[in-house]
């Protein structure tokens, strides 16, 4: 039932027609999809394979307008006096004894604004705040449908649920659980499925769900950032009652990280304990979507990732290309490729200003460097071309360089960041130079002159 309208979605005033109304009847003002409900649905529904998830659905309108339900509903009717003491229970406030289990869409209004004045078996009675009136035949018109606490063991006694679980809410003391898994016996002789209780899952610099704004963070917001095994290793290495993270702000990296960690554990390459080795090989397992490759996947850092599609203006291509020696197969391109443009999103959506950045064409006019500092980027410029350097030798040479002239190490560093980048700081220097190459080293040399 469409019950409020969300700020986030357009004609809003014509939206405002449809309250009260099956949200299957309310149009996706996008005009993306034929009705509201199917626009909350599709989304999910198309990312659900990517992540190597084939579930069947089961589409609720469809069955209630089906009348697929007339003899569940039929027997909640008539045993409404039981669920109604059972539901008072853990209500401050209790039901009136005119209380049904259902909620009748009027066929002139099509709302909810209704009230059941009587059943006679199949056949219900309701009057509408239309001012509507009529008795109907619930296996002919499927405009009836349970409230949720008796809907929900309907279905399970229906589709012989055999197991549930749901968010810690449903299973607070009086919560849906404890009325629904006694409904579900006395009603419907059916005994309740063994269920698991799951923590909320908090979003760290992401959107913020928020049900009034119609604002919530879909599957298809973290597949933006993350690579769909990442996604399932979320899950499968978090116990079901554990709260946990999905990250947006700069911990993005370091999950990156830790799942690459348990990547080289499962393929022997980082060494731990026994028993550690069995528990995140296990989580590895779940966490692929098809099966465990013979070899261990090329690993292409996230951090260094972030660097290299911003030095190429977040062509994706050239970012490739840029790890292409490193590449075994179309495995490994695919993978690159999609950690590539997961980063390239991070970048621009989500990453703090601290890590973003644009290489310069020319070194900023208004920059002023000290004559001393000028010799150094000119002898950079020439160290840079006489050999092979690794990072860590290069970084030495930094040193070496400003003790030659007196120049403070933090000075150089800050003076190295605006040339390249028109920022006080940035990457690891030693590293992000080397991968500049030759674009470093002519914007050294116009920075010596």
């Amino acid at each position: 039932m469409f019950r409020k309208v969300p700020v986030n979605m357009p004609k809003r005033d014509e939206l405002k027609r449809y309250l009260r109304q099956p949200i299957v009847d309310v149009p996706d003002t996008t005009g993306e999809y034929s009705n509201y409900a199917e626009r909350n649905e599709k989304k999910m529904e198309k990312d659900m394979p990517l992540l190597g998830i084939f579930p069947e659905y089961i589409y609720q309108s469809k069955k209630y307008r089906n009348c697929d339900y007339a003899e569940e509903i039929k027997m909640a009717m008539d045993k409404k006096g039981m669920i109604r003491e059972h539901l008072n229970k853990f209500r401050k406030e209790p039901l009136d004894k005119d209380w049904y289990p259902v909620s009748v869409f009027c066929e002139k209004c099509n709302t909810d604004a209704t009230k059941v004045k009587e059943h006679n078996g199949y056949n219900v009675t309701y009057t509408c705040k239309c001012g509507h009136e009529d008795t109907f035949d619930i296996r002919e018109k499927g405009i009836i449908k349970l409230l949720w606490r008796v809907d929900w063991p309907m279905r399970w006694y229906y589709e012989k649920v055999d197991f549930e679980s749901g968010g810690k809410d449903h299973f607070a003391a009086g919560g849906s659980f404890d009325t629904c898994k006694d409904i579900v016996k006395f009603v419907y002789n059916y005994e309740p499925p063994s269920a698991a209780r799951y923590e909320w899952i908090k979003i760290k610099g992401g959107q913020q769900f928020s049900s009034s704004a119609g604002v919530a963070t879909t599957v298809s917001d973290v597949m933006e950032i993350y690579e769909p095994e990442i996604i399932r290793w979320l899950f499968a290495g978090s116990r079901p009652a554990t709260e946990f993270s999905i990250a947006f702000d700069e911990e993005v990296i370091k999950l990156y990280e830790d799942f690459d960690h348990v990547e080289r554990v499962y393929y022997g390459e980082d060494k731990v304990t026994d028993k550690e080795k069995k528990k995140q090989s296990r989580i590895y397992e779940l966490s692929v979507v098809d099966k465990p490759r013979h070899r261990i996947p090329y690993q292409p850092s996230f951090r260094h990732l972030t660097n290299v599609v911003q030095m190429y203006d977040m062509n994706i291509d050239k970012a490739v290309a840029y790890y292409e020696k490193d590449l075994e197969d179309d495995f490994d391109k695919e993978r690159l490729r999609l950690r590539a443009m997961c980063a390239k999103n991070w970048i621009e959506k989500y990453a703090p200003d601290n890590y973003k950045f644009k290489i310069q064409k020319n070194i900023p006019v208004d920059l002023v460097i000290d004559k001393k500092i000028k010799k150094i980027f000119s002898k950079l410029a020439v160290r840079l071309k006489e050999k092979t350097w690794s990072d860590k030798d290069l970084h030495g040479e930094f040193y070496v360089l400003c003790e030659s002239e007196g120049v403070k190490h933090k000075d150089f560093f800050k003076a190295a960041y605006k040339i390249l980048i028109n920022k006080e700081q940035g990457p690891k220097l030693a590293s992000f130079i080397l991968m500049l190459g030759e674009r470093a080293i002519e914007l050294f040399r116009e920075a010596s002159r």
